[in-house]
């Protein structure tokens, strides 16, 4: 259904106002830019900029809210899958893609976020609603056993932290990787699990680096290895 002209000029003047503000705080900082100035650029009056936005924050998280409905609703659609862990990596894989799409956006987005340690409150408070997101998905599954609720809030903890990461080296290389291809290869190492990891012996680590001789099963391929089980 296409929207009336009054629609797209709100959209519009919404997007210009967007401009303005990450114009001015990537030239000048957020925290030395105030309402007024943004209004001023974006050619608008103050009580208009607030019918768009509710502070001044709001102008640099435009569209998270609507990001993090996105993925609720890309894990629970049929496509997703009925196992959790497969639909958490379905949705996330599809918001991997919608990024790689306005990678320099978002680039510009966290060039300001990180230069305000505000915005960068902010931004955890939104992580915790991502977080939740992909917890509420693995909680149905074992709703009836207190123990494994604590347990899905764990996983989806644990998968979460995974995806800031990949995030992070995916920003700080410029965004120019496959940021569907480093999600994939994250939740493989999810799948598996830790036990992929062999186990050291950190003395005999130590020893080895200071002595320059091989531990003892140092040349042994590594045990077995048992792959956690995901419903």
């Amino acid at each position: 259904m296409s929207i009336g002209l009054r629609e797209r000029k709100k959209l519009r003047t919404r997007e210009e106002l967007i401009r303005a503000a990450t114009r001015l705080f990537l030239e000048h900082g957020f925290d030395h830019i105030t309402v007024d100035d943004v209004a001023q650029a974006a050619e608008i009056s103050r009580s208009t900029f607030f019918r768009y936005f509710p502070s001044k924050e709001d102008v640099v998280f435009p569209y998270q809210r609507e990001r993090i409905s996105r993925l609720a609703e890309l894990v629970r659609q049929p496509e997703a899958g009925e196992l959790p862990f497969k639909a958490v990596r379905y949705g996330c894989l599809a918001i991997a893609a919608y990024f790689m799409e306005i990678k320099e956006e978002l680039l510009l987005q966290r060039r300001i976020i990180f230069a305000s340690p505000f915005l960068t409150s902010r931004q955890t408070e939104y992580d915790n609603q991502w977080e939740k997101v992909i917890a509420d998905r693995l909680i149905p599954a074992v709703a009836d056993n207190p123990a494994d609720v604590r347990a899905a809030r764990i996983a989806g903890g644990a998968i979460f932290g995974v995806i800031r990461a990949v995030l992070r080296d995916w920003f700080e290389d410029g965004c120019r990787q496959d940021l569907v291809k480093l999600g994939e290869t994250a939740f493989d190492l999810l799948k598996k699990g830790f036990d992929d990891f062999p186990e050291v012996d950190s003395s005999q680590s130590t020893a080895k680096r200071q002595t320059g001789q091989s531990t003892k099963g140092a040349d042994e391929p590594p045990r077995e290895l048992k792959q956690n089980k995901t419903r």
